[in-house]
């Protein structure tokens, strides 16, 4: 009788849930709750700022998705994440920044490692070679070739170090999902991208050095081919973005290179009341719109990472700052 009557009340909590936030303009996040046979949704759209820092600052209750087990997670972000650059289905391997401090041994160790790859700077001759390839209407393969030579070539951990990254490779990662599940529905796109992100994966399996975990270079790839180079595209792709300061540029919202950020909730809570009621452990998905918040924040912290510098930020967040400003200022050096 409790599953007969689930959809029709899940159902009811979802009307009521968008009358809220749509009509009386209430403050609670947004909740989509259809209990689905074999396929339950339950989703927590959190754009409020506070909010957001409220649920990445209590990972006791809401935690990275990691912190439950694959398979015990919902089915839909199974189906999802098995064919991003976050994890790696194969091997049951997750992204860094998917995994809990609290749950992950290795989490400290690793994440000295990851911060300690990306810290090293760029050079100015990387800033010239990308803007030639601008200035030359180069595509986003060959951007993207440039990006990933300058990045996982100079300065992550191969075997041949500096390494001479394959521009198939980097070409194949381009076919990864984006950071919007719908991405996934797109005719074509998950199989492709599932295919590329194995092919990724056993490159990097083969050419990592000791003790680099292979979906973290696997991130990286996905990282630098479809944010990095995009935004340097868009950068250059109007003379007014080059007159913006990058702070300001990169957290308007339609230039956030991640949108939204998951979190799974791991207990039986409201949140303090965030929640008209609680939410179902290892079921429940908030996902973090980390672009609404970086817009109205200003606060570039949300464009790369959970919202503050001592929570979890983006490792590549410094070289990304910087290196937008040192472009402006060489693009710029063709208008004066």
């Amino acid at each position: 009788m409790g599953q007969i009557l689930a959809l029709p009340l899940g159902i009811m909590r979802t009307i009521v849930a968008v009358v809220n936030k749509f009509v009386l303009k209430g403050t609670r996040p947004l909740r989509i709750d259809l209990p689905f046979p074999f396929v339950p949704i339950d989703i927590v759209f959190v754009p409020d700022a506070e909010q957001m820092e409220f649920i990445n600052h209590a990972p006791q209750v809401v935690d990275h998705l990691h912190r439950v087990d694959t398979k015990q997670l919902p089915r839909w972000v199974q189906w999802y994440f098995s064919a991003t650059h976050f994890h790696n289905e194969k091997r049951d391997k997750w992204f860094l920044a998917f995994e809990s401090p609290l749950s992950c041994p290795s989490y400290a160790d690793r994440r000295v490692l990851h911060d300690a790859w990306l810290a090293p700077e760029f050079d100015a001759d990387d800033v010239t070679s990308v803007a030639s390839l601008l200035r030359a209407n180069a595509g986003k393969d060959a951007i993207a070739d440039a990006v990933a030579q300058m990045v996982i070539g100079k300065h992550l951990p191969m075997r041949s170090f500096p390494a001479h990254i394959p521009s198939s490779i980097v070409k194949v990662s381009g076919n990864f999902l984006g950071s919007q599940i719908t991405d996934a529905l797109k005719p074509g796109r998950y199989a492709k991208s599932k295919e590329a992100q194995e092919q990724v994966y056993e490159w990097c399996a083969a050419n990592v050095g000791e003790g680099v975990f292979p979906i973290d270079i696997v991130h990286t790839f996905g990282a630098l081919t479809n944010k990095f180079t995009p935004a340097i595209m868009m950068l250059n792709s109007k003379r007014s973005n080059l007159d913006v300061p990058v702070e300001h540029l990169f957290t308007r919202a339609a230039n956030c290179p991640t949108p939204t950020t998951p979190r799974v909730f791991v207990e039986r809570t409201t949140m303090g009341g965030m929640l008209a009621y609680p939410a179902r452990p290892m079921q429940t998905i908030a996902l973090l719109n980390n672009a609404d918040a970086a817009q109205a924040t200003g606060n570039l912290f949300f464009t790369l990472g959970g919202g503050d510098a001592a929570n979890r930020a983006c490792a590549f967040k410094n070289y990304f700052v910087h290196f937008m400003q040192a472009l402006q200022q060489e693009l710029k050096r063709d208008i004066l």
